[in-house]
């Protein structure tokens, strides 16, 4: 049996509460090989919730970046797995952006640009956290 098709098996066999858990063992080994199919069916509303879940914490383990888009998009469709879909969005890119979909459409469209934008706003809060302790002294010493 080819890679393909084991991946593919096991990935029904996820639907299944008690070969979920073996399942998901064998898939993580495949890694990011699996992990193509397995983003394939994050949105897929055909396919059960808990099915879905389990290739969520699957793509986000492995760190497969070309998930992030589907992983957007079920956390705007999904109210169930929308926290799932944003803690693998943050393990996947290491960005801590929450639950703003907006955000992680423009982080994903630009990561590069918008990791710049970051470190510009961190340097800015830097700024004004050393006026607002210098104030607190001033406070102090009145």
């Amino acid at each position: 049996m080819s890679n393909q098709a084991e991946i593919a098996r096991l990935i029904d066999a996820l639907g299944a509460y008690r070969t979920r858990a073996a399942a998901r063992k064998q898939l993580a080994a495949f890694g990011t090989e699996a992990a193509a199919q397995l983003t394939a069916i994050l949105a897929d509303s055909q396919r059960p919730e808990n099915m879905r879940w389990a290739a969520i914490s699957l793509v986000a383990a492995c760190a497969h970046l070309p998930a992030c888009p589907a992983l957007v998009e079920v956390a705007r469709s999904y109210g169930g797995l929308r926290g799932t879909a944003v803690e693998a969005l943050e393990t996947i890119t290491g960005l801590r952006i929450g639950d703003d979909l907006d955000e992680w459409d423009k982080a994903l469209a630009d990561p590069e640009g918008y990791q710049t934008t970051l470190e510009r706003a961190g340097s800015e809060n830097d700024e004004s956290t050393e006026s607002e302790v210098a104030a607190c002294e001033i406070f102090r010493q009145g």
